[in-house]
């Protein structure tokens, strides 16, 4: 495990983030600095990625089910490779494909959007949340040697 690059990453999120919200004119900024360490290191020590193919099959995959994160995602995916960092910089704004909540539509790496609240879907995402935050991160087989990371 390299510390060094994972501390480096979160600082990068935390960052990014801040920028991000305020540019965006949205907040939450509580919810992504509090989980920057987290994603820094399955980022940079935990995930099997490559962001020249992001939809290589035997990726890992994490889904967040805390949309309002999405910024520190982002900010981990850019910083990662799978699109340019300056592409932070337009989050929240028309014709940018960096939507508040994490969108899995034309961002290279995100692997789920975060639905609605008042949704069926999201009802049954906040009960795997729930149960994942009391027994903590999952990693689940998903056959051919892929994990699946749920936070």
């Amino acid at each position: 495990m390299n510390c060094q690059k994972s501390r480096e990453l979160a600082y990068k999120i935390r960052l990014h983030a801040l920028e991000m919200t305020s540019r965006g004119g949205t907040s939450h900024i509580a919810s992504i600095f509090s989980m920057a360490d987290l994603v820094a290191v399955l980022y940079a020590d935990v995930l099997r990625y490559d962001p020249n193919n992001p939809r290589m099959p035997e990726r890992d995959r994490l889904i967040l089910s805390k949309g309002h994160a999405g910024a520190g995602i982002y900010a981990a995916l850019a910083e990662s490779g799978f699109f340019p960092v300056e592409e932070l910089l337009t989050p929240c704004q028309n014709g940018s494909r960096l939507s508040g909540h994490v969108s899995h539509k034309g961002v290279p790496g995100a692997e789920a959007r975060k639905p609605a609240i008042s949704s069926p879907q999201a009802a049954r995402l906040k009960a795997r949340a729930m149960i994942a935050s009391a027994t903590g991160v999952r990693r689940q087989s998903r056959g051919k040697g892929s994990v699946s990371i749920t936070v």
